[in-house]
């Protein structure tokens, strides 16, 4: 049991201390991005990645696969976290989420290693 503490506790560090590179100006996250932007996430697989309005975002999901019932039968939205400071993937059933990293932006042709 202590591992497996011990296993989420290193993830969840890991995901706070990880920053997108790319970041979304405030004029786009509103016309764009947000609840009132839902859509269904057709990516599937550990670490779905996915487009948006010109950029690429990478669910960290840590290798384990998105539940149906919150990621894939229902709308999501992609929002900013303000309070940790990064970008999830937002669920319409039940309000929970999952952190993104933007891979790349619309004036970007190739990925952008995330800030560690």
């Amino acid at each position: 049991m202590k591992k497996v503490i011990l296993a989420l506790l290193a993830v969840t560090i890991f995901a706070a201390n990880t920053k997108s590179a790319i970041t979304i100006p405030e004029a786009t996250m509103k016309a764009s991005f947000g609840p009132n932007h839902t859509f269904m996430l057709k990516a599937h697989g550990s670490n779905p990645i996915f487009t948006r309005v010109g950029y690429t975002f990478r669910a960290e999901t840590y290798g384990y696969l998105l539940s149906d019932k919150y990621y894939y039968n229902v709308p999501v939205y992609v929002d900013f976290d303000s309070n940790n400071k990064m970008y999830r993937l937002y669920s319409t059933n039940e309000g929970v989420s999952v952190q993104v990293t933007i891979l790349t932006d619309p004036r970007k042709s190739s990925y952008v290693l995330p800030r560690t």
